[in-house]
């Protein structure tokens, strides 16, 4: 039963992702990267840490931006250090949540009894609070071993947090972008990079404004969204749904519009692979590489093939990169399309059907399309190669496929975009 109730918070605040994390807080203790929330004014409480199970800020972090920072060793050993008890202290309060959840199911506490539900409400708020103390006192403490030098740089060292963590909290495509990773993951010469600089300074203040604004209203959907959906308020929850889908939209957006800038300024031999990266982060499970592409990379450099047989790959492989271009675009644009339009009840029905999505429909056409289109590529590639060649062929275990190319599974498909169609 609880299990139940927590798919419906999730379906209904879709948008929100502090439900989110309750619910994963009240089956498991797991501590992931979270959300950001407001700035040095507002606080990092909640917010920031994006999800009552989610860290704040993480020793991988510290080591990431201790440059932006110009962190001494013993600056890097101190910020560790405080991290690591912080964690602690937010596992602690993860599992005592988790168990207060399993001693209600124990002894066969109803979240439909009101008693109940509020009892843990209150119980939700109260670990919020908590958390928010816990979150302004690290950063805090952080700050505190800053040199006054390097407290001028504090101000991006916040921005650079809640970017990479509250892009994670995006919830429909594109939004879960960070350009700066696709910047740096690009690899650009010295030249390519400086006329990109002053597009991410601006990119880097103006999505920081529109994360804060989307959490901002992610954690008033937290204290309205169980109400609405005690009392049965189907129209207002849906206004919620709405509101958050608008602010999620704006986080998209900036990416979009920033990426473009990117793009254009870059040289043209670095553009399109730019570009390209950038669809592939909006769109994950749209443009992700199928086992046949991965078996095409790999035939291609066998030692042992003909020419003939390298001619028939390379045919094969532009044959099948064209078309499975087609069918992601496709993809692509049916999962926006259906973003656009989710209401709580379609959301409800699609959780109604254990995650999965439709069986037909533009989704799950275009679906099925790649993943046929990818499977015959893959027969063409083993009748071209002989069997011995075959055999070194990538396999999908090797990676934990297993036919993971074009069927997400649910909670995959949670992780990374909720409003999408999971088949």
């Amino acid at each position: 039963m609880l299990a139940t109730i927590g798919r419906s918070i999730l379906i209904v605040a879709t948008f929100a992702a502090p439900l989110v994390a309750l619910a994963g807080t009240a089956t498991t203790a797991s501590a992931q990267p979270g959300g950001p929330g407001g700035g040095r004014g507002g606080g990092f409480g909640g917010g920031f840490g994006g999800g009552f199970n989610q860290p704040t800020l993480t020793t991988r972090q510290i080591d990431k931006y201790a440059k932006l920072l110009d962190l001494s060793d013993d600056q890097k050993e101190a910020a560790a250090a405080l991290v690591d008890g912080y964690q602690g202290q937010t596992r602690a309060m993860g599992e005592k949540m988790r168990e207060r959840m399993e001693e209600m199911r124990a002894n066969g506490q109803d979240w439909s009894d009101p008693e109940v539900r509020e009892s843990m409400r209150k119980a939700g708020e109260e670990m919020r609070t908590n958390r928010k103390k816990l979150d302004d006192g690290l950063m805090s403490d952080v700050q505190s071993l800053l040199t006054p030098a390097q407290t001028d740089k504090w101000p991006a060292f916040e921005r650079a947090v809640r970017r990479e963590q509250g892009v994670r909290r995006g919830l429909i495509s594109g939004e879960r972008v960070n350009l700066f990773d696709l910047v740096e993951q690009a690899r650009l010469d010295e030249e390519a990079a400086k006329s990109v600089g002053g597009i991410l300074d601006d990119y880097d203040v103006e999505l920081d404004r529109a994360l804060t604004a989307r959490n901002a209203m992610q954690e008033e959907v937290m204290s309205k969204m169980m109400e609405l959906r005690q009392a049965g308020n189907v129209e207002d929850m849906e206004k919620m749904l709405a509101r958050g889908r608008e602010a999620a939209v704006r986080v998209r957006d900036i990416n979009r519009k920033y990426a473009r800038q990117i793009g254009e300024a870059l040289p043209e031999e670095t553009r399109a692979a730019f570009n390209l990266a950038f669809k592939k982060a909006s769109f994950p499970e749209a443009y992700r590489d199928t086992q046949a592409e991965r078996a095409l990379a790999a035939a291609e450099n066998f030692e042992d093939l003909s020419d003939s047989q390298k001619e028939s790959i390379r045919t094969l492989k532009e044959s099948l990169g064209r078309n499975l271009t087609s069918v992601s675009d496709r993809l692509a644009t049916a999962t926006e399309e259906q973003e656009m339009n989710a209401t709580v009840g379609t959301l409800m029905a699609r959780f109604g059907r254990g995650g999965r999505g439709e069986e037909a429909g533009p989704i799950a056409d275009a679906r099925r399309e790649r993943r046929e289109m990818a499977d015959t590529a893959l027969e063409n590639l083993k009748r071209i190669l002989s069997p011995e060649q075959s055999e070194r062929l990538p396999k999908a275990e090797d990676r934990g496929d297993r036919r993971q190319d074009d069927n997400p599974g649910p909670r995959r498909q949670q992780q990374r975009r909720p409003m999408n169609d999971r088949t």
